[in-house]
């Protein structure tokens, strides 16, 4: 009778024990979720700000072309560049398109360096210093339009 009720005992703090197993899994994998998003989250403030960033990046690249600061333009396309590199690489939260965006942006500052690094080395203006501020104005309108849809994303 004594082992008898020792059995019973054992299988009823057995049963508890699987009882508290699969709430502590429970919990777990929800703390679990939690972090997840809240990398997501951070990640997409993060890309926001990015984003912003290069936006600004890009409108003071529209004065120094109107001011003819042609060196300084050429670094600054070189840093606006390196952000939507990394907006790109590092992440996973932009769809195609924007993917697609931020990729012909980075494509168009490289085409653009490449008019300014010709024209410096032979201590010339670049050919055409309008195309270069329409193209940057475009590349305003791409980056932009990825940043307001991120920031949609937010509030969703």
């Amino acid at each position: 009778m004594a082992s008898l009720a020792g059995v019973l005992i054992s299988v009823i703090g057995f049963g508890a024990t699987l009882i508290n197993l699969a709430k502590t899994s429970s919990a777990a994998k929800r703390a679990e979720l939690a972090a997840t998003k809240t990398q997501k989250s951070i990640r997409l403030f993060d890309t926001v700000a990015d984003a912003s960033k290069a936006v600004s990046m890009l409108e003071e690249a529209k004065r120094l072309n109107r001011a003819k600061e042609w060196k300084v333009l050429l670094d600054r396309l070189s840093d606006i560049k390196k952000i939507l590199v990394a907006i790109n690489i590092e992440n996973s939260l932009l769809n195609d398109l924007q993917t697609r965006k931020i990729q012909s942006s980075v494509t168009q500052l490289a085409t653009m360096e490449h008019v300014l690094e010709k024209a410096i080395s032979e201590s010339v203006d670049p050919d055409d210093p309008l195309q270069i501020a329409r193209t940057i104005s475009k590349q305003i309108e791409k980056v932009y339009a990825v940043l307001i849809e991120l920031k949609q994303e937010r509030t969703h």
